[in-house]
């Protein structure tokens, strides 16, 4: 567009709304920035229209890769918007420096550019401003992998704020939450929401098309319909290859590795994402580099390629506390411990210790009330702020324990805990969450917090027998969960048992299970009075070591503790347990675990029945 040396006023202002409506619409910003930059050439210092034009190049700027430039663009523009008094035009900035912060994973500063955007969109009154503030805010949550957070913001905004919007936004949120709802593993909400909208998406919305059909890829990769999923990769392809954009071919490349990850070709996996991962670490976008570069250490991980895979990792993370950003570093020692289920932690440590750098979980945990504490741990109740659940928060200092094996064993203690409960997904299973380290080496188990009272309570204030016993009837179930996932807990005991409000158990505390296929770091390790006979010499356990554990429960119920020996018992106290009860007794404590029962299900519905008989109104 040629710009008249003599333009007025009213055409400055109609070059801009013509301009900002091609940066809506995606158009090439080489081209948008031939077409901005002769307009400075005319337009005077003190213009009112300098910040908005300024904030335009900005936009350009960052499109452009060239993010320094962008955001000396938005100071400048925002210095004069303030002198001005333009405080929509001041918010409208605001936004639009967030989106740099959050491209290169810099969460703090595009929070604080975002509370800005809708601090202004509220005292001007500006409905659609504060709707494109939130609409950003989306993005910056999922730019932070803050998932739960995005989709909380997209619901809402679909259901309150949506209409306030350009057409053009309202499907870009729209295809946003599909997103999130990939990344949240609903891919078949994902998949419906996806198809629905595509007929939506004008044909000359390239860049929107394009996003819809890699999550309509994404969520038929994860459905297991593999074909229908390379069909729409390639459709998104032509789309990535039609235009001459170097980020959309990236994102492209991203979404055809990880459909090699799903799919089992590690190989070709590694190839892709190993070449995009490469391409953003150039780029200085080092958030999206280490979302990329922790699918890279998972498929060199599945292709037994562990020191390539823990060399990409350490890379991740350095480059992150190199750019000082302490969440994403935070985020990337995660997946370092988390990594194979957690049985790799203990060589990750070490590097996780020696890459040092910041650490911000001292922001994302509120702390509540301590629930419990031993050697070298402590337990909290915590509000995550990430997502506002309460969870319990399981602090081990690593740095106390003294000596090597010592080391070693809450090591081990803490992959047993992630690796038995990560996978699981029984509601009456303590759900691990996540592992956390700080530099220092303090680890941090998070799990879902679980309200209610340990079963040990109810042993104490004297609870009736009848329900002590339709309470371990339902433990059954969860233990049969376990082993069916071939895990042992080892540590079945009341205190590890947790009964919630509605009077469900969960157990909880999996630090010393047995996983199977694994090797065993705490054999010997269980509570006096709970542990079975072979586990406590320390040789090689089954399910059946918490068989055993669970009929010293049932045996207590008749407030019989420390001992097996049948004959020990004064008969009238033998003698007042139910004789079917009884019977299982004897069969559950048998010192060779050979002769004890392995049926769960008969095991409950026995407990269950004689709960029954002696409360016929339960």
């Amino acid at each position: 567009m040629k710009i008249d040396l003599q333009s007025s006023d009213a055409a400055n202002e109609s070059f801009l709304d013509e301009l900002e409506s091609k940066v809506d619409d995606n158009v090439d910003p080489e081209q948008l920035y031939r077409e901005l930059v002769p307009l400075f050439e005319t337009l005077p210092e003190d213009s009112p229209f300098r910040p908005r034009a300024l904030r335009l190049l900005g936009v350009i700027n960052n499109r452009r890769d060239e993010a320094a430039s962008a955001l000396a663009n938005f100071s400048e523009g925002r210095t004069l918007a303030l002198e001005l008094g333009d405080y929509r035009e001041v918010g409208t900035i605001a936004r639009e420096t967030s989106v740099v912060y959050a491209w290169r994973g810099d969460d703090r500063e595009a929070a604080r550019e975002l509370l800005l955007a809708l601090a202004c969109a509220t005292v001007t009154d500006d409905r659609q401003a504060l709707a494109r503030a939130l609409a950003e805010a989306i993005r910056s949550n999922m730019e932070g992998y803050r998932y739960n957070q995005a989709g909380i913001l997209s619901h809402a905004l679909e259901a309150a704020a949506l209409a306030d919007l350009p057409p053009r936004q309202q499907r870009r949120i729209q295809v946003n939450l599909c997103q999130v709802l990939n990344r949240l593993g609903q891919h078949e909400n994902a998949l419906a929401r996806v198809q629905a909208l595509k007929d939506e998406i004008p044909s000359p919305d390239t860049r929107l098309r394009f996003l819809t059909l890699l999550e309509e890829a994404r969520a038929l990769a994860w459905l297991g319909q593999s074909d229908k999923a390379n069909a729409s990769l390639a459709a998104s392809e032509q789309m990535a290859s039609a235009r001459d954009d170097k980020f959309r071919n990236y994102e492209f490349q991203e979404a055809k590795g990880e459909l090699y990850l799903l799919t089992g070709d590690h190989a070709a996996a590694v190839q892709t994402l190993d070449d995009v991962a490469q391409e953003f670490i150039d780029r200085e976008l080092t958030g999206r580099a280490a979302n990329v570069q922790l699918k890279l250490a998972k498929a060199l991980f599945k292709s037994e390629k562990d020191v390539e895979a823990k060399k990409v990792l350490a890379s991740a993370l350095r480059n992150a506390v190199t750019a000082d950003l302490t969440e994403l570093a935070d985020r990337i020692r995660s997946e370092m411990i988390m990594s194979q289920d957690a049985t790799l932690i203990e060589d990750l440590t070490k590097d996780v210790e020696t890459i040092g750098g910041g650490s911000g979980l001292h922001r994302r945990f509120i702390l509540l009330e301590r629930i419990g504490k031993g050697g070298f741990s402590e337990v909290h109740r915590a509000i995550d702020v990430r997502d506002g659940r309460e969870v319990a928060l399981k602090k081990i200092n690593l740095t106390g324990a003294s000596g090597i094996d010592r080391r070693k064993e809450l090591l081990a203690s803490v992959k047993n805990e992630y690796g038995a409960a990560v996978n699981l997904s029984d509601p009456n299973i303590a759900k691990v969450r996540e592992l956390l380290i700080k530099p220092e080496g303090t680890i941090f188990v998070i799990q879902d917090y679980v309200a209610g009272q340990s079963l040990r309570r109810f042993y104490v204030d004297g609870t009736p027998k009848s329900q002590l016993l339709a309470l371990l009837a339902d433990i059954c179930s969860a233990l049969a969960s376990l082993h069916a996932n071939k895990i042992v807990h080892r540590d079945l005991k009341p205190e590890n048992i947790v009964i919630r409000t509605d009077m469900s158990p969960v157990l909880i505390d999996l630090g010393i299970a047995l996983i199977g296929g694994q090797p065993d770091a705490l054999a010997g390790y269980g509570a006096a009075a709970y542990i079975a006979p072979e586990q406590a010499r320390g040789e090689t356990v089954d399910r059946r070591a918490d068989i055993y554990s669970l009929g010293r429960m049932v045996l207590e119920v008749w407030e019989i503790k420390g001992s097996t020996n049948f004959g020990s018992i004064p008969p009238l106290r033998w003698l007042a347990i139910p004789r079917q009860i009884r019977s299982l007794l004897r069969q559950m404590l048998q010192t060779d675990p050979r002769n004890r029962p392995s049926d769960l299900k008969l095991i409950g519905s026995t407990l269950r029945l004689q709960s029954r008989r002696m409360n016929p109104s339960r």
